[in-house]
């Protein structure tokens, strides 16, 4: 574990040696991060929020359904990986009725310091933390660290769960179970975007009315895309410091946009902001 998880667990340690504590009565199963205008449009997913951003986070969490009506106290605790310390400890009042699966945070985050933090995330003010990740700014520690061996394989396998996984489908989703070369257009998708021999394809989004002419891949290294007329392939380093949003006629990954002809923008925002989060939440750095 880390500096910093290992001092949280001690701080935990000895809270619970002063209180006594009950388990949380809520299972937090997902997060959603983005950033929206006042008026909740031009919404941006992403797990990197620019430095200096004025807009409040906001923390979409997905929970079991709620059994009774409650009103619950949410601990929300942000810590960084460069000082190795907490940074902010904020107790919400949250009024939550029978049935509800989903509440929305938001977080200022303008003044925070670049790097990677780890949230902690309770909905009942207990000790049993749902934790993940988010960067501002830049990710020094990430770009040092996720191009070791086990980094890669952890990030092409997240990749592959999730288009395996996720039950996203839509016109222009093409699954890709083995070979590339097995779907149709598979030898011009290839070609098109640039993949290369060796690499693994998981799913094409194709976002033109005629096959193989725009779209991306999500591979085993990485997203592979042609955009207004640019051929690019993305680290997942790269990927991860990326916002997604959707337009209209089409989504945009930051400054690469697709006009999707096909239609499922919004499935396919959704699914590549799932893959940055796994991701993000499950690579190793110190």
């Amino acid at each position: 574990k880390s500096k910093l998880s290992k001092a949280f667990q001690k701080k935990r340690e000895e809270t619970q040696t002063q209180t006594i504590t009950v388990k949380s009565k809520y299972k937090i199963n997902w997060v959603d991060t983005y950033l929206t205008d006042s008026n909740y449009t031009n919404r941006w997913r992403c797990v990197a929020i620019p430095k200096g951003e004025k807009r409040a986070l906001k923390i979409k969490v997905y929970f079991d359904a709620v059994k009774e009506d409650a009103v619950e106290k949410t601990r929300f605790t942000l810590g960084s990986y460069q000082t190795r310390k907490i940074v902010s400890r904020d107790t919400i009042k949250i009024n939550l009725k029978k049935g509800d699966t989903t509440i929305t945070y938001q977080k200022p985050i303008g003044s925070f310091d670049e790097g990677e933090y780890w949230v902690g995330l309770t909905l009942d003010g207990g000790t049993d933390f749902f934790m993940f990740k988010l960067i501002i700014g830049n990710a020094p520690r990430i770009k040092e660290y996720i191009n070791t061996a086990g980094n890669r394989e952890v990030c092409a396998q997240r990749a592959l769960n999730m288009c395996r996984t996720r039950k996203l489908s839509a016109a222009g989703m093409i699954p890709v179970q083995s070979n590339i070369m097995s779907i149709p257009y598979g030898a011009k998708y290839k070609e098109l975007l640039g993949i290369p021999e060796g690499v693994e394809t998981y799913m094409i989004f194709e976002t033109s009315l005629r096959k193989a002419k725009k779209g991306l891949a999500i591979c085993s290294d990485g997203i592979y895309l042609k955009a207004d007329s640019k051929r690019v392939h993305l680290s997942w380093y790269d990927f991860l410091l990326m916002q997604i949003s959707t337009t209209d006629g089409g989504f945009k990954l930051s400054e690469y946009w697709f006009v999707n002809w096909s239609g499922g923008s919004e499935l396919m925002a959704e699914m590549l902001s799932d893959i940055q989060r796994r991701i993000i939440d499950d690579i190793y750095f110190k």
